[in-house]
This record gives structure tokens, sequence and C-alpha cells, in this order.
């Protein structure tokens, strides 16, 4: 499940947290963080089941000296990260086209290569609301024929 935050969401943990337990009717045992800054991570992991698992994928950025895991741990979250996404691209690459999930609401901001400075600045800052930034080398929506243009 894919859920794009809105709103004073990211202000109040534990509501999200509810939030996104009713959305999924569950209390998810396996959660995948691939967003990587601190406050995502918290939500993953604060999301996570008791005895479930918890993984960051790719590169955490930020400062994570504030970062509380005691609860987390009393609830023997397991914490697990994976940086080098071996072997996981054919798995992957066969879930996008079934079309289950709206990838593109992950990707929040674009910017052409012209604007590449400012893209770099964005991902930077990790202003609320910023989640994936993307550099287009060609137009936007030139190089698949399939997504549809707006």
């Amino acid at each position: 499940m894919i859920m794009v935050l809105e709103g004073d969401d990211e202000k109040d943990l534990d509501k999200t947290v509810k939030n996104i337990h009713e959305s999924m009717k569950c209390i998810p045992d396996k959660v995948i963080d691939c967003h990587g800054s601190q406050e995502s991570l918290k939500l993953a992991i604060r999301s996570t089941a008791r005895g479930g698992t918890c993984c960051l994928v790719g590169m955490a950025s930020g400062d994570f000296t504030d970062f509380p895991l005691m609860d987390d741990l009393m609830r023997e979250v397991k914490i697990t990260s994976n940086f080098h996404h071996c072997n996981d691209y054919r798995a992957v690459l066969g879930i996008v086209p079934q079309g289950k999930y709206d990838l593109l609401k992950l990707i929040t901001h674009h910017f052409t290569m012209e604007n590449a400075t400012c893209a770099f600045d964005k991902a930077y800052k990790q202003e609320p609301g910023t989640m994936k930034v993307i550099v287009h080398l060609v137009q936007r929506n030139t190089n698949n024929k399939n997504v549809k243009k707006k």
C-alpha cells in the first residue's frame, strides 16, 4: 500500500499511525520505508506491528541523533536496512505493470535538466511534502509513450 500524507498528518505521529492502520484495516507486520528521512522512518517503525519487521531501503539522510527507539524496542520491532537493491529489480518491474499501486504519487517534484541545481536543493532540504524529486533528462513524458500527457 502506498499512502501519501496530506495536511497536518506528518505533525502528529500517533494520529498518522492510526490513520494508516484504519485505511489498511490491519496493523502491518512488514513495513518498507523508501523515503529515508528521520520522520518517515519513525512513522514506518511505529506503524509496524509488535514483533514485525521494518526495512529502510536506500540511504537515510538527515540527522538521526534525535531518534527515540525505546517504545519500538519494547514492541520488539526488527529494524533492517537494504542499501544495494541486489536482485530486486526484476521483482519490482513485475509489480509495476499490474497497476495495483499509483507509483506516480511518490514523485512530488519534477525539474528540467536546466533546473537540476534547484532539484538537488529541494531534495536536500527535505521540506514537508517532499518525497521523491525527479530531474528529467528529456522533456517530461516524451520518452514513455504509455504515459498520458496532461
